[in-house]
Parts: C-alpha cells; structure tokens; sequence
C-alpha cells in the first residue's frame, strides 16, 4: 500500500496517514536528519520509502544489497515465524552499528546491549 500511497492520496478526500511520514515527523522532533532504515528488501532497495523521507528532509542509510537480501531472509525465515536468535540479533547488531558508522543519528539503542 505504501507504494501507492501518492495515487491513494491523489484519489481521496481524506489525509492518508502514512508510517513514513510520522516516523519524519518523530525524527525531526527529536533533531534526527539521518536515519538507517533496515526492512524487506524491497522496502529498503526501492524509493518509495526513502524517497518520501528525503521529501522531508530526512536522509536514509541503507545496507549493502547483499545485506539487504540477509535482512529480508531474515525476515521472512525467523522473524515472521516468531523467531529471533542470539545469531540473528547479533546480525542485525553488526548491520545497525556498520550503518550508524556511516554517519547515522538515530538507531536503535536497545539493541546495543
């Protein structure tokens, strides 16, 4: 739906609340212009995320493809099934602290125990 949101958007009379832009809206409340941005891999290799978040100001991080195709692994193997494991979450660790080295402002701290 995300991806369609401009035509849903351009369609209807009604605001569409969208997640990128209260997660805009959220980041800059707290002074945050570089976000990394872990998810599927189409979520993350295509525009429609980022794309919107840059409209607003907001600069996005993003893994390697390969690592992106890990992430959406990830995701639908383990993560989707309930399962999260000390290798995954180290994993996962590994890809925020890489980004957060190429100049991200907002993580996810509680990760970083």
């Amino acid at each position: 739906m995300h991806k369609r949101a401009p035509a849903i958007e351009a369609a209807v009379d009604v605001p569409l609340i969208h997640i990128v832009d209260t997660i805009a809206t959220v980041a800059k409340r707290h002074g945050y212009s570089t976000l990394l941005m872990l998810g599927t891999k189409w979520t993350v290799l295509d525009d429609f995320y980022a794309g919107r978040l840059e409209s607003q100001g907001i600069h996005t991080l993003v893994p390697d493809e390969k690592t992106c195709i890990q992430v959406d692994q990830i995701i639908f193997d383990e993560l989707t099934h309930g399962v999260f494991t000390d290798k995954t979450r180290a994993r996962y660790v590994e890809v925020m602290n890489d980004l957060e080295a190429r100049s991200a402002d907002a993580d996810a701290p509680e990760f970083h125990n």
